[in-house]
């Protein structure tokens, strides 16, 4: 299952996006994954793997995406969360920075392959039910996909 919050067209001519894709393994299985892409296109994805134990749902508490805000750091996204889940957020940003920070999740990752353009994701075991607020700060404009998501 893939969740809304690929992008389409970026400022300087890349296509940014991000997404949060999910399989079911049974236990005591293992497995490869993977990913196939559009023919006659270059991509540069990066891939970003958890292992959740004891999923009650795939359905998530919420999900939440945007794609291609022109927007201003820093970049605030918040959903609800219940006690004894999870919470995760994926951001591709192009724009004048490659140095932004995660904050209110912690940071699992942040990688810049090209010139002017980075992804950013983190995730946070839910302690309580209530608003889980990821903040991406750092650089001034840019062109952002996210996508967060809230599981139990």
């Amino acid at each position: 299952m893939a969740s809304p919050g690929r992008g389409g067209s970026a400022t300087g001519g890349f296509s940014i996006g991000v997404a949060i894709v999910y399989a079911l393994v049974p236990t005591g299985t293992s497995g490869s994954v993977t990913l196939t892409l559009a023919t006659n296109t270059t991509f540069r994805p990066r891939i970003c793997v958890y292992r959740v134990v004891n999923l009650q749902s795939t359905t998530p508490v919420q999900l939440l995406s945007a794609n291609n805000i022109d927007a201003t750091a820093p970049l605030s996204r918040s959903v609800s969360a219940t006690k004894d889940g999870f919470t995760m957020i994926v951001c591709s940003v192009y724009g004048n920075s490659t140095t932004r920070t995660l904050s209110g999740l912690t940071q699992d990752y942040t990688v810049s392959p090209v010139a002017s353009m980075q992804f950013i994701g983190g995730s946070i075991e839910n302690t309580s039910t209530g608003t889980v607020t990821g903040t991406v700060t750092g650089g001034t404009t840019g062109n952002w996909c996210v996508a967060m998501a809230s599981f139990r």
